[in-house]
């Protein structure tokens, strides 16, 4: 296969822009409960599309799976399932946080998470501990979870402040709830380096 950078580059845009605007679609069914906005996008997102996709761009695939050891179908399948996990648990912390907070606190154990999962699942954790970039990478992971720390913080303080003026807790907003849905979300969705 030769090397399109353009291509790629095309490739990246599309990804990024369904990346940015994947909860877009459940803004004009705010009237739905959020479990069939949720389940419906799941559907398309993680199940339809791929395998259209696929079928479209990947020549002989019944064939590639028959002939795959079974390991690479299981642990797709289950580290795909964590995923979607993730997924739906990231909907809850959106739904109990607001998108913003929501989205950020996941995305944070995500990017923290995901970055040791490959190494871990390889069995060459010890050999990248070991390796001159792993400081580099434990920098970033670390800043990763500053961020993420400030990032709850200023949420919490933004509850508190909102509740006052309110009197009370308005909506579907939880913030112990969210925070504890939203480090699950981020676990859970780092399965998405591996599946």
């Amino acid at each position: 296969m030769e090397t399109n950078p353009t291509f790629g580059l095309l490739l990246i845009a599309i990804g990024a822009l369904a990346s940015g605007s994947f909860y877009l679609p459940l803004k004009y069914v705010r009237n739905w409960k959020w479990e069939t906005g949720w389940i419906i996008q799941g559907l398309f997102a993680w199940v339809l599309v791929p395998w259209i996709v696929t079928l479209i761009t990947v020549p002989h695939l019944g064939q590639i799976i028959s002939e795959s050891p079974s390991k690479s179908i299981f642990l797709p399948i289950l580290f795909g399932a964590g995923w979607g996990i993730g997924g739906l648990t990231w909907g809850l912390s959106n739904r109990y946080l607001g998108i913003g907070l929501g989205t950020a606190l996941p995305l944070g154990f995500t990017a923290a998470l995901s970055t040791l999962i490959t190494p871990v699942f390889q069995g060459k954790f010890s050999a990248f501990v070991s390796s001159d970039k792993f400081g580099f990478v434990l920098a970033g992971i670390l800043i990763a979870l500053a961020g993420i720390a400030i990032a709850g913080y200023a949420g919490h303080r933004k509850e508190t402040g909102l509740n006052k003026q309110a009197g009370e807790k308005g909506g579907e907003k939880n913030f112990r709830k969210g925070i504890t849905v939203a480090l699950i979300a981020g676990i859970m969705s780092a399965c998405f380096a591996f599946g």
